[in-house]
């Protein structure tokens, strides 16, 4: 009887294929959501839009702030891009 229920385990759980978008490794945090402006811990829904100033959140670092949340750390770099957005006539980055 364990052998059947052995094979019957391992005929339905081997050949499962891997999610297309592996969860972040837990406890890091990562760029998520549609355009990528937020960051979190885990995988995020946003709607689809772009704004200017979401193109200062390409090159922003996504991690760990001091009060344990993970969010981008407001470098001067950061802070001055989204004080004065590159112009972008409106379109979303490929």
């Amino acid at each position: 009887m364990r052998s059947l229920l052995f094979l019957v385990l391992v005929a339905c759980g081997g050949n499962k294929t891997p999610p297309a978008n592996p969860p972040p490794a837990e406890g890091a945090c990562v760029k998520t959501g549609c355009s990528g402006t937020l960051c979190s811990d885990k995988d995020m829904v946003s709607t689809c839009e772009w704004k200017p100033e979401y193109a200062c959140y390409k090159d922003a670092k996504c991690e760990r702030q001091g009060g344990g949340a993970c969010g981008f750390t407001p470098t001067p770099e950061l802070t001055a891009c989204l004080a004065h957005p590159p112009p972008s006539g409106g379109a979303m980055p490929q």
